[in-house]
């Protein structure tokens, strides 16, 4: 009998510090969690002032990457937002902006490329015996 009243009082003991680690890891979780979604909501704010679009502009990219989900994933903000214009003067502005930033990305590419042939064969003259 004495043996279930101790089992009963080391329960009374760990359940307290159970709970309260508990507790602890939803806050911290909790806490985590809007950390993550903060660091989340400034580099979409950064994405979207490097991209130059309005606040406006990105929810309404963001929004229609949601609702239409994988087709739009590989796309960019630009070719989304200029598909869904409301008027043929914003999709005119967002295929401009899109062939700017394609051209620049293809500029870089190449640019990267060349570098990239080019230690390749420094890399590869020295593994000659």
């Amino acid at each position: 009998m004495m043996n279930g009243v101790w089992h009963w009082r080391v329960a009374w003991l760990i359940v307290p510090a159970v709970l309260a680690g508990a507790i602890a890891s939803l806050v911290y979780g909790v806490q985590a969690a809007r950390e993550e979604s903060s660091r989340w909501q400034e580099t979409e704010l950064h994405a979207s002032r490097w991209l130059g679009l309005s606040e406006e502009e990105w929810r309404r990219y963001q929004t229609r990457r949601a609702l239409v989900g994988k087709p739009l994933a590989e796309m960019t903000p630009y070719e989304v937002l200029g598909i869904y214009a409301d008027d043929p003067e914003q999709r005119r502005r967002f295929a401009r902006e899109n062939a700017r930033f394609m051209l620049d990305f293809y500029r870089r590419t190449m640019e990267f490329e060349k570098l990239y042939r080019q230690e390749l064969a420094r890399f590869s003259d020295r593994q000659k015996p």
